[in-house]
């Protein structure tokens, strides 16, 4: 499960950015996807079904370039937790026992459609304190 957020049309931002060294773009990109990631993390752990963990839901951030991705989702180890946001169909074992169908009951979707306009907004505000920052150095 993967939900894209694709933001476009930051000609003057990715100017600035490429006046910027290089290194130092690619660090201030790096914390202001993070800094928006995390307000959807945050939002989905206060949603999660699971009762005996903390916080299932992790942030990965990679970058190619000045592409930053990041991916927010269940943990390895919480694998499962999966099957509560989509939801499962009936199941019968090998010998024909019905052990029943779970109800969806979602918690990542809802986070990112009630979270996406703040995310947004954080990583705009954090880019321009951060070029704002590397300017008057």
């Amino acid at each position: 499960m993967q939900t894209d957020i694709r933001l476009f049309g930051f000609s003057e931002l990715d100017r600035k950015l490429h006046e910027l060294p290089e290194k130092l773009g690619r660090s201030i990109l790096r914390r202001a996807a993070v800094a928006g990631g995390k307000i959807i993390q945050d939002e989905a752990n206060r949603h999660v079904v699971s009762s005996h963990t903390k916080k299932p839901i992790i942030l990965k951030v990679s970058q190619k370039w000045s592409t930053v991705t990041v991916k927010i989702g269940v943990s390895i180890k919480r694998w499962y937790l999966k099957f509560f946001e989509k939801g499962t169909s009936l199941r019968y074992t090998k010998k024909g026992a019905n052990r029943g169908k779970l109800a969806a009951r979602p918690f990542l979707l809802p986070a990112i459609e009630s979270k996406k306009h703040e995310a947004i907004e954080k990583i705009g505000e954090v880019l321009g304190k951060e070029i704002e920052a590397a300017a008057r150095i």
